[in-house]
């Protein structure tokens, strides 16, 4: 059965592993994360379940902190690297452990051998016309302008992800712990001022019309209608 391709690319605390496998979710991709290995299985149609990768890691990951993504077109799997600050020159092998990782590694290696996971290249990376090749720093073909671009966007869409989280488990344990009234007052000042007011103060939000009269803006910025016309505030 044939082996869906993958490739990699990496930050000084993240590398992300691209597997070219359409249409998959939660429930056809199985992985197992540990502090030194990793193993990926999919599940076609069908039933018939593949191993795209399984192996020693060259280091530690932090478990808690590794991700996975779902595209149309592919799976992303982020490790969260253990030591930062430096690139893995491969993704399988031993980095600092002893002959044990290795021999596991070539026990269980045989899929990462196919992808060519110790020299990550791909025909799917970015690369630029080797007309140019000859004008660029050590006539590399791969487009790393590209490769930098997907990984600051990458980290971007992960940061804010981590932020709205955090927010989201913030707010459902103040909801959580809080009494009926305080709630009717979160759930007013929130929804009602479009999210630029939380208040816990039920007694306040009562008498606030902030879709209104008491509409709050942060600094800067300024509510429209959608026609654009500009509508007043408090501070007006």
């Amino acid at each position: 059965m044939e082996i869906p391709k993958y490739q990699y690319y990496q930050s000084d605390s993240v590398l992300t592993i691209e597997i070219l496998e359409p249409n998959m979710n939660e429930n056809t991709v199985h992985v197992d994360f540990a502090s030194n290995k990793l193993t990926v299985i999919i599940e076609r149609e069908g039933g018939k379940k593949v191993t795209v990768m399984c192996g020693s890691l060259y280091n530690d990951i932090n478990v808690s902190k590794c991700k996975l993504k779902y595209k149309d077109e592919k799976i992303l799997v982020k490790l969260s690297k253990g030591n930062k600050g430096y690139e893995w020159p491969k993704l399988f092998g031993s980095g600092k452990k002893d002959s044990d990782d290795t021999s596991a590694t070539n026990n269980s290696g045989g899929q990462a051998s196919t992808n060519n996971d110790n020299a990550p290249t791909n025909t799917s990376i970015p690369t630029v016309d080797t007309s140019q090749a000859q004008n660029r720093p050590y006539a590399s073909t791969r487009d790393w302008d590209e490769i930098g671009r997907n990984l600051k966007k990458e980290e971007e869409e992960d940061n804010k992800e981590d932020k709205d989280g955090a927010f989201g488990r913030f707010m459902q344990t103040m909801y959580k712990d809080a009494d009926e009234e305080t709630r009717r007052a979160m759930i007013k000042s929130y929804q009602t001022s479009g999210g630029t007011v939380l208040s816990c103060d039920w007694n306040e939000v009562a008498k606030k019309d902030y879709e209104k009269n008491d509409r709050v803006v942060p600094k800067g910025q300024e509510w429209k209608t959608w026609e654009g016309e500009k509508l007043p505030t408090k501070d007006d």
